[in-house]
């Protein structure tokens, strides 16, 4: 690989290990992460896409790119109007070598919205810890392209869940994109949801997994949120303020694998009618966490609270409910240095 350049190298430099064992990063992404040149490299592949993305952001790394699975996301306002998106993510890896831990990712781009977001090491390709023997760098260089959730400061939420169903491969003539570019474009360039819903009508979807499709929960500080599926061609949008892993539009699959999490879900949500404190929002989300033992998507890496009214967000990684951190934009600086 050719030599990093100033701006990458700053960038590796600000990788923090939070909890010191591994579980937890924070990445102050200070070089270009190339979206225009991303959008417009006409990929037709997930594989032509990796390919681009090593060429543009690693001078031909090759880092393992993959899409991810998530559990539970709602929104609800607090006691001050504050529009709050709470989230899951639950997978379990059977690998046993490489990185297990999240990676909190904050870009500040010239020509876009500040944003964070979070990122599953081992879904992005991290084969081991930074700092030990044969680490390469390339999977945190492309982790603008590998976040599962995130928010910007336009107060704007995107998180992806998994479907049982095959993947959608649109073919209606528009520009090709793939699910984590579209959550990149989302955040760099969506101020409401009306842009998110533009952003993913405006291309044609694919999905790199044949037998796996994805669904998109977006959300903005108006409080209005929806849900943006796709069977095998087509698009649909579901205004919702709950998703939890099957399809809301109707007709396309019968399955409910988390079902029963939706329902505990909504119960609590119409309980206390749509309005929760952050700690209230954290608690639901431990409720419905999964422990990390059992069947596979078992295991609840992160749970995040998002306020999109202030543009902060609460991370608990690894079930430390009692103790969650807290990350903000407003220090974040606008453009790369």
């Amino acid at each position: 690989m050719e030599p990093l350049s100033f701006e990458q190298i700053r960038t590796l430099r600000s990788l923090k290990d939070i909890y010191g064992d591994g579980s937890f990063y924070s990445l102050e992404y200070r070089a270009d992460h190339r979206l225009d040149e991303v959008l417009g490299a006409g990929a037709e592949t997930w594989e032509e896409l990796r390919a681009r993305l090593k060429l543009l952001l690693t001078k031909g790394g090759d880092p393992d790119l993959s899409s991810g699975d998530g559990c539970t996301v709602f929104t609800v306002k607090d006691s001050r109007g504050h529009v709050l998106v709470g989230r899951n993510f639950d997978f379990r890896h059977k690998k046993s070598g490489g990185a297990h831990g999240c990676l909190l990712v904050r870009t500040a781009p010239k020509k876009g919205f500040r944003s964070l977001g979070m990122v599953d090491l081992s879904f992005a390709g991290l084969e081991s810890r930074p700092g030990a023997e044969g680490f390469d760098p390339a999977p945190l260089l492309l982790s603008p392209y590998s976040v599962m959730d995130g928010m910007n400061e336009q107060g704007v939420a995107i998180a992806i869940l998994a479907l049982a169903h095959p993947g959608a491969r649109q073919d209606t003539g528009k520009p090709k994109i793939f699910p984590t570019l579209a959550m990149r474009a989302v955040l760099d360039r969506a101020s409401s949801l009306k842009d998110v819903i533009d952003i993913f009508s405006s291309r044609d979807m694919q999905m790199p997994t044949p037998r796996k499709s994805f669904q998109f929960f977006a959300a903005d500080r108006t409080g209005r949120s929806a849900v943006i599926e796709y069977d095998e061609t087509r698009m649909y949008v579901v205004d919702s303020p709950l998703v939890t892993n099957f399809y809301l539009a109707e007709g396309i699959s019968d399955k409910a694998e988390g079902k029963k999490r939706y329902e505990t879900a909504k119960a609590l949500i119409d309980y206390r009618g749509g309005l929760m404190e952050k700690d209230q929002v954290m608690a639901v989300l431990r409720l419905l966490s999964q422990p990390a033992a059992g069947k596979e998507n078992s295991d609840t890496l992160w749970s995040a609270v998002f306020d999109l009214t202030e543009g902060t967000a609460e991370i608990a990684a690894g079930h430390r409910y009692g103790s969650p951190l807290r990350f903000g934009l407003s220090d974040q600086k606008g453009g790369y240095e």
